[in-house]
């Protein structure tokens, strides 16, 4: 879409204050600690192409991953 090849991503997980506008969106108070998740995405020049950042209520996340097995036929 929009002729952009992705190449790759960086992604991080932390912690965060909620600001007001944040604390008011999740019904709780402003300057308690989240979950922050941030992703900056590039296309195959290396030029960032997106930027996510998520704040989520700690009591309400769950976090999975799927971690794929090693390849043993190449090695």
């Amino acid at each position: 879409m929009y002729g952009v090849r992705l190449s790759d991503a960086e992604e991080g997980i932390g912690t965060a204050l909620a600001n007001p506008c944040e604390a008011e969106l999740l019904s709780t108070v402003a300057c308690l600690p989240m979950m922050q998740l941030s992703r900056r995405s590039h296309d195959t020049d290396g030029r960032p192409v997106g930027w996510i950042r998520s704040v989520h209520h700690g009591s309400r996340h769950k976090f999975a991953a799927t971690l794929p097995t090693a390849d043993r036929s190449s090695g």
